[in-house]
């Protein structure tokens, strides 16, 4: 039988499925098919993952002994230091050590992360908010633009107008949108990125710029983010979040909204009263790091 999901991955499971269902009729075809007790087409079962290797105990036995023949480990491990001194423990705990660094390096080869000596500055991947760090350009997810239209957008607002990143399919029209609600650190590369993720499934994804009238955070450590976040009101925010969704009514309907965190994130679903008076059908997620 296999494992049980949790009730969060259950939860998780009932919104992604939603939504490709409303989405993806083929997708909707196979989910009826077995809701009603058939079994998918031949042609369209998945094919069953390979299952991990057994673990071989032998590896992690061979590399104890090597720490119990170099370096005395488990004695160590298995001594009553109840009568010892701190320094008589300090000064065994110093041979043990150099007798398991010994055994370490003959049976494996270590190598750094990065190159650097400890303390030194690393250089953000390009586009990422300074508080975010350290982010390295080797371990960054970057999606491209190809065969999307990708980029700054301005959105009317109560006051005048605000910047916001769009990216959506560079060919096709009446995209169902993504709200995306930027993370504390404004909208940076990373928020940026999960528009142009959205895009490349099919969606016009906007991420407006909600502290655009406090300044940019791109540039701040965190701790001088949170005096400008606690300048937003919570007002702006939703008068925003309201422009926003009125600026993707425009353009196409709106499917979901995603928010990760920072001001408003609690009331987002208040600020989409718009999508409800509208009868449009609004999927909210919301969350925090």
């Amino acid at each position: 039988m296999p494992v049980q999901p949790s009730f969060f991955a259950r939860l998780w499971l009932a919104i992604v499925c939603w939504f490709r269902i409303v989405f993806d009729a083929p997708f909707a075809a196979r989910i009826a098919a077995l809701r009603s007790g058939g079994a998918l087409p031949a042609g369209e079962r998945p094919p069953l993952a390979k299952p991990p290797d057994p673990v071989n105990p032998t590896q992690a036995l061979h590399l104890l002994s090597l720490l119990q023949r170099e370096g005395r480990l488990i004695d160590f491990c298995e001594e009553d230091l109840a009568g010892f001194s701190d320094a008589q423990v300090g000064a065994a705990a110093r041979t043990v050590h150099d007798g398991c660094r010994k055994a370490v390096r003959e049976a494996f080869t270590l190598v750094p992360v990065r190159a650097e000596p400890e303390g030194s500055p690393v250089t953000l991947a390009a586009g990422f908010a300074l508080a975010v760090q350290p982010i390295q350009a080797q371990t960054t997810i970057t999606t491209d633009t190809n065969g999307l239209v990708a980029g700054e957008v301005k959105i009317p607002v109560s006051d005048g107008q605000i910047p916001a990143y769009r990216a959506m399919p560079e060919k096709g029209k009446n995209f169902p949108v993504v709200l995306v609600v930027q993370e504390i650190f404004g909208v940076h590369e990373h928020i940026k990125d999960i528009c142009r993720r959205f895009a490349k499934l099919g969606y016009m994804a906007i991420a407006p710029e909600l502290y655009a009238r406090q300044g940019d955070v791109s540039k701040l450590p965190m701790n001088e983010i949170m005096p400008v976040v606690s300048k937003v009101p919570d007002a702006q925010v939703m008068s925003d979040l309201d422009a926003t969704v009125a600026y993707a009514k425009s353009t196409g309907k709106l499917g979901v909204c995603l928010a990760t965190s920072g001001p408003g994130g609690l009331h987002l679903v208040n600020g989409l009263y718009d999508a409800k008076l509208d009868h449009a059908p609004v999927l909210a997620i919301t969350g925090v790091q």
